[in-house]
């Protein structure tokens, strides 16, 4: 059940696969975790969107910070990341402090 993309494929497509995406969907992918929501941050330049209702994200620990400024809009998380939003505000802010939602 769910998707099998895992932090290694989101990995991948930050390395520069798609330098022009701007929402990235990763609902409902439970192998996806906070060093791969990490690598999409910092690897995806143009990303507007990150959607992680449903993925295996709970805590961004493991991510760098993102490298640059942007206009990040929306983040969705994982309800269970909550407990972590000091931590994702923190992660969040240099990308000009994006809406946080919360959905599984």
């Amino acid at each position: 059940e769910g998707c099998s993309v895992g932090d290694a494929a989101v990995q991948a497509l930050a390395t520069g696969l798609c330098p022009h995406l701007e929402i990235l969907s990763l609902r409902r992918c439970p192998r996806v975790s906070g060093a791969g929501a990490g690598a999409a941050l910092h690897g995806c330049r143009a990303l507007r969107q990150l959607l992680l209702g449903g993925s295996g994200v709970a805590d961004c620990a493991a991510a760098p910070a993102p490298p640059r400024p942007s206009q990040f809009s929306l983040v969705e998380l994982p309800a269970r990341a909550a407990r972590h939003v000091l931590r994702w505000q923190a992660l969040l802010a240099p990308l000009g402090a994006p809406k946080l939602v919360y959905a599984d």
